[in-house]
């Protein structure tokens, strides 16, 4: 918890401006302790009446409380009349992220008197994202100062304007070295590595040292340069840390630190046993910071004492509230009376660091902001709090998943059936109801992509409910089909007959042999999704084909059922020296086998490309290095600017905390203040499980006075109301397939009985699609009323058997459990009627259509007649013909294009002639893909003149 970053003097210091913006803009994390005195343990004092008397026992803590508390101090300290205090309140909600404060902060930029304190909030808001501060920081920028208006840049430049961004590499190159610093070290922390501009930039600042004011800006400029990965610029620092210095090596190490570069511990380490040094509280600062907790005892002690720098005691403070030891509470709340407004922040900040690391805190952080995101209009946030699902609990997730599924957007509803598939700890209740949820969307998706992630969940989920809903899908030969033939597999498990399993490989073995290269990728992934040995046939045809793609697929599906023959390392060793992302998936499969690499490919210089992809598909395998080397990568891949990369790091360290848990909980608390709100809610969700069992410290009791079942009952009333709904929607339901069962019980008559059927299969979709969103809300409230019911149930344990408060709650838990158990009922016989009353359509549609073929060849007549309004129809009703037959003609493709072929000719305005001629020439193109015959030649050569004619080269 680096919360000194950012950190500038007040208006009655006389630093000079450059001073005044490097200690702002510079992480400068290492606080203010070189060349001061040391402070001798006779300096430190605590208050008297602070001390606890010994014989009277300390009172329990009450979390609660200390939150509470902590947070009214930090809002007074927001009001203080010193400025470096308000900004060291700014400081803590920078580096926790504080979002609840954003309307607060608002207000305060209106009336903020200080300009540097300003232009700070401004800067705030931009980390906070919170986008309704930008017409106020618009205004201020055009009345601020030249460096000023640097910060207001960086605040708009956080806020995704691109303007800013510009002003800013271009007052990089301003003549006044006060603004060209600032500017260029607010471009590189907005900018993301590989950025040739901003290196360029950093290092022509680099070339004009001699104007620097201050010992360590130099050094301010490596690390970012560094950040950006400028070999060079770590070099340097790494060589910094055998200067004579000691300060100089102190803040090398810091930078280096700060980019997940843990070269510097020994130097830290060095400094820190010095008994003689003045830097060891700032070396054993920065070794919090790498995960590194010895100097737990001399941070202790530091912030005890009330002489001395206060930069040094703030730092200290910070990093107790790293350590995050509820023993440090009551040592940090004696600070509250210090006349230091600086030092009480710091402690109120350590505070609420050390309270957020509470098992149960942690996982309703996660809950909170979750729902609170799944509300939101914007797509984008819905999408983030849907892939945060998968690190919740699953009596958490599973109700918020039920209503995520049947989101408006298909980007949603495809993160939701990813996340369904990577759910954990579910037991075999929980992976029934997860399975039915995601069975119950797939019924009616009609987004081709997001219908592959649901039947790659279902497969993966395992459970054999949703058998009869894969078997179906199965049928198909195209990738969903294909899919749904490993998946299938993977639910039927041991339980089925296993002619059935081994129908099932036959089919995959015939659409590898067959299929175009697509498919025979998907069979390679099937394979791994079935999750049975049967399979390893498949994949070992896979390393025999002609495709470096499906070759590296086959190897990495044996692989994954730990299979390493010679063929499979050659195949894998022949791919990690491609120069592309396969060349990462290579490296990962092979450190899962435990091969040797060969030097040009080792992780570090794979981690070292731009391409963020690479990086990605690399992590996962770095848990299986050296303890030591995956923690020191870990530590620089949870600083990676990319935030899938984040995201996949904190799976990694999981991974490693199932083997160290002691050396992954420094990392994930670390990540825990992330700027990517996916990778803080991993953190916290992994941190909660490690520390579950150190949240030992007994609670006060809770008065009987205290129990209140008004939110309980307020969110088992909200249940109702969504149950009511449900019962409605699915009404709805059995009405319309009533319907349905009666039209398609007689022959189509005419075209109109077909596009009624037409017309019956979108309105059952919608009907059941509201079900599934009606279904959702009522597992939403179910969840918020176990929520409030958990926290009920607590208090009321001390209670007697016959008590009217435990005989309420036992009946409104009761209510609950119904009204859950019948949102279900409901749920599974909408998903039955309208998946049989879907194939009721299709078979209708299919026994009484016309034959495709027949209507391609009537639309062709209808065309060279000129008749094109009739071919239209024709060409329609056999494109719906094949889509509902899950076919593809290559003739319907010439067909199409010949009609717009036609229809250009006869138009008589230019736009409008263009425009078909590209239509045709579209679907000829598609036509001499897959096309055979004579006509394939005629058509390439009619698609040459098109594209002369519309100036194609």
């Amino acid at each position: 918890m680096n919360t000194t970053e950012h950190r500038t003097p007040g208006k009655s210091q006389t630093a000079t401006l450059v001073g005044l913006v490097i200690a702002v803009i510079a992480a400068s994390s290492s606080c203010g302790s070189n060349g001061h005195p040391t402070v001798s343990e006779s300096d430190a004092a605590v208050l008297p009446s602070d001390a606890a008397k010994p014989d009277t026992p300390e009172p329990a803590i009450d979390l609660v409380k200390e939150k509470k508390d902590a947070l009214l101090l930090l809002s007074n300290l927001l009001g203080d009349d010193d400025p470096r205090v308000r900004l060291g309140v700014l400081t803590f909600i920078r580096a926790a992220r504080y979002t609840d404060w954003q309307d607060r902060l608002r207000h305060s930029l209106e009336s903020e008197p200080d300009p540097e304190v300003r232009a700070w909030l401004a800067v705030t808001l931009g980390i906070l994202a919170t986008t309704e501060a930008r017409p106020m920081i618009y205004d201020l920028y055009h009345s601020a100062e030249p460096v000023l208006k640097v910060w207001y840049d960086k605040a708009l430049g956080l806020l995704h304007d691109k303007k800013a961004i510009k002003r800013l590499a271009k007052q990089a190159r301003a003549r006044d070295i006060e603004v060209a610093l600032v500017a260029a070290l607010a471009l590189a922390d907005l900018s993301r590595p590989g950025n040739k501009r901003t290196v360029e930039l950093l290092r022509r600042l680099a070339g004009r040292e001699s104007e620097f004011v201050g010992p360590f800006v130099a050094i301010e400029i490596l690390y970012r340069l560094a950040r950006l990965g400028y070999h060079n610029a770590r070099q340097e620092l790494h060589g910094l840390l055998e200067h004579d210095d000691e300060d100089l090596r102190l803040r090398a190490a810091e930078g280096l630190a700060r980019i997940g570069d843990d070269t510097g511990k020994a130097t830290l380490l060095t400094v820190f046993n010095n008994a003689g040094s003045r830097n060891r509280s700032l070396a054993g600062a920065i070794l919090v910071d790498l995960g590194d907790y010895s100097a737990a005892a001399l941070l202790r002690d530091c912030a005890a004492r009330r002489f001395g720098d206060a930069e040094v005691r703030r730092r200290c403070i910070e990093s107790l509230g790293t350590i995050g030891l509820r023993e440090y509470l009551r040592d940090l709340r004696r600070l509250y009376r210090e006349s230091d407004g600086t030092v009480r922040a710091a402690a109120a900040a350590a505070v609420l660091f050390i309270v957020g690391l509470d098992p149960r805190v942690l996982v309703q952080e996660s809950v909170d902001w979750v729902r609170s995101a799944l509300r939101s209009s914007n797509p984008a946030q819905r999408y983030d709090a849907t892939m945060a699902l998968v690190s919740l609990p699953p009596e958490k997730s599973i109700p918020l998943l039920t209503r995520v599924v049947s989101d408006g957007d298909p980007a949603v509803r495809r993160a939701a059936a990813r996340t369904a598939g990577e759910l954990k700890g579910l037991e075999v209740a929980d992976r029934a109801r997860a399975a039915r949820t995601v069975e119950a969307a797939l019924v009616v998706e009609s987004v081709e992509k997001v219908k592959e992630e649901q039947v790659i969940a279902l497969g993966k989920l395992g459970h054999p409910e949703v058998a009869d809903t894969l078997r179906d899908i199965s049928r198909g030969h195209n990738r969903l089909g294909t899919l749904a033939k490993g998946a299938l597999i993977a639910v039927l498990g041991q339980s089925a007959d296993p002619e059935v399993i081994e129908d099932k490989v036959e089919e995959l073995e015939r659409a590898f042999a067959r299929g175009v290269k697509a498919i025979r990728l998907t069979v390679m992934e099937a394979a791994v999704l079935a999750a049975n040995r049967l399979l390893v046939p498949v994949l070992e045809r896979g390393l025999g084909d002609r495709l470096l793609d499906i070759r590296v697929a086959a190897a990495e599906g044996l692989a994954h059922y730990g299979i390493s023959t010679d063929s499979v390392i050659a195949v894998l060793q022949d791919a990690a020296r491609a120069s592309r992302r396969i060349a990462a998936r290579a490296v990962s499969a092979l450190l899962r086998l435990n091969v040797p690499l060969a030097r040009d490919r080792a992780v570090e210089s794979l981690l070292d490309l731009p391409d963020a992809e690479v990086r990605r598909e690399l992590v996962p395998a770095i848990a299986e290095l050296p303890l030591a080397r995956a923690l020191s990568l870990a530590i620089e891949l949870l600083e990676d600017p990319e935030p899938a990369v984040r995201r996949q790091s904190i799976d990694m360290v999981a991974t490693v905390a199932e083997r160290h848990p002691d050396a992954a909980i420094p990392l994930l608390k670390k990540a825990r203040h992330n700027s990517d709100p996916i990778t803080r809610i991993k953190a916290q969700a992994e941190l909660a499980v490690l520390l579950k069992e150190t949240a030992t410290d007994p609670q006060p009791a809770e008065k009987k006075a205290a129990i209140d079942l008004r939110g309980m009952e307020e969110a088992l009333e909200r249940t109702r109301r969504a149950y009511a709904e449900l019962e409605i929607n699915t009404r709805g339901v059995v009405a319309l397939s009533g319907e349905i069962v009666e039209h398609v019980a007689n022959r189509a008559s005419n075209e109109h009985d077909l596009d009624r059927a037409e017309k019956f299969r979108d309105r059952i979709e919608k009907a059941h699609a509201a079900v599934v969103a009606a279904r959702g809300r009522v597992a939403e409230e179910a969840a918020t009323f176990a929520d409030a019911a958990s926290e009920v149930r607590n208090r009321a344990q001390s209670l007697p058997d016959g008590d009217p408060i435990r005989i309420r709650l036992q009946e409104l838990n009761q209510r609950a459990v119904q009204l859950e158990e019948q949102a279900g009922s409901h749920l599974r016989q909408s998903s039955q009627q309208t998946r049989e009353r879907l194939e009721g359509i299709d078979k209708y549609l299919y026994d009484n259509e016309a034959n495709p073929q027949l209507l391609l060849i009537s639309a062709e007549t209808a065309i060279s007649e000129g008749r094109l309004f009739s071919a239209s129809a024709d060409l329609d009703r056999a494109e719906r013909a094949y889509k509902r037959r899950n076919e593809r003609d290559p003739q319907l493709d010439y067909v199409w294009g010949y009609y717009y072929d036609e229809r250009a000719q006869r138009a008589r305005q230019d736009k409008k002639r263009l425009r078909d001629l590209g239509y045709a020439k579209k679907h000829y193109d598609a036509f001499i893909k897959t096309g055979q015959g004579f006509r394939v030649e005629r058509v390439r050569e009619r698609v040459a003149e098109m594209a002369a004619e519309l100036g194609e080269k």
